[in-house]
């Protein structure tokens, strides 16, 4: 950096840009794991289910 260099709000947006891209990222991420382990709850479920009516 040059000595006397005022940093202006505008000139590191892409790095705010690149922090919410990476939030959404991992928001989407989370979302699908999460649904992942829904449907595996629910498979379980049925499972158990099914066991029972057969003992």
């Amino acid at each position: 950096m040059e000595r006397g260099h005022i940093h202006r709000p505008g000139e590191h947006h892409h790095w705010i840009f690149a922090f919410l891209a990476g939030g959404y990222v991992f928001y989407l991420h989370d979302r699908s794991v999460h649904a992942r382990f829904d449907a595996l709850d629910k498979r379980i479920d049925e499972i158990r289910k099914r066991l029972a009516i057969e003992y």
